[in-house]
């Protein structure tokens, strides 16, 4: 259990440095993505930095998943198995990124964290129905 703990913590904060690219401000745009609910579009400069994000991403909420499955945490397992889905999804063009989808999937990531270390997490149904909520647009 002290591995799994160890590398969930350190999967949980390297999904933080990853959604931290989504947050950047788009170079095309004088409003960073915190700031707006408009969709952006990935410049040119920025495309292979985000595509290897999302990748990345949806790499460790499926090692989390996986590996909470294994070890009984059920909340952790269907808030990274909604996260998972959406990272999946966010190469499609369908998929409109707006700065409330980035920090829907921050608060969702920091809600890992609480999962992880036992705390309580008000609202835990209303933040799946938030993921997955996300996902209707594209057919998720």
């Amino acid at each position: 259990m002290d591995i799994f703990y160890e590398e969930t913590h350190t999967l949980i904060d390297e999904m933080r440095q990853h959604l931290s690219v989504l947050s950047q401000e788009p170079e095309t745009s004088n409003e960073t993505i915190c700031s707006s609910n408009k969709p952006f579009e990935l410049s040119q400069d920025t495309v292979p930095d985000q595509h290897s994000a999302f990748r990345r991403l949806f790499r460790c909420a499926h090692i989390i998943r996986s590996s909470s499955r294994s070890v009984g945490l059920d909340g952790l397992e269907k808030v990274t198995g909604a996260l998972e889905k959406i990272f999946y999804k966010l190469g499609d063009e369908r998929f409109v990124i707006t700065a409330e989808v980035v920090s829907l999937l921050s608060e969702s990531v920091e809600a890992c964290r609480k999962l992880l270390n036992e705390e309580e997490i008000v609202g835990h149904k209303e933040l799946l129905d938030r993921l997955n909520g996300i996902l209707q647009p594209c057919g998720g």
